[in-house]
């Protein structure tokens, strides 16, 4: 996965899923596009607010975030 970039749907435990584009770097970083800036301000994602990305893949790949 390293490289590229894919279509991510992402959500909430308890929100809608929102789509996203998920980019992986050469150097294994990933960065969330296209929709995380409206994501994180829907669900009051600030500074120093911990989240945890599970992914998980089945007909597509998407991820959970528990927000803390």
């Amino acid at each position: 996965m390293t490289g590229r970039t894919e279509d991510i749907e992402v959500q909430t435990l308890v929100g809608p899923s929102v789509n996203m584009v998920l980019h992986t770097s050469t150097d294994h970083r990933c960065n969330l596009k296209k929709g995380w800036t409206d994501f994180a301000l829907s669900n009051g994602i600030k500074l120093n607010t911990v989240c945890i990305f599970h992914f998980y893949k089945t007909t597509h790949l998407g991820v959970t975030v528990d927000i803390f």
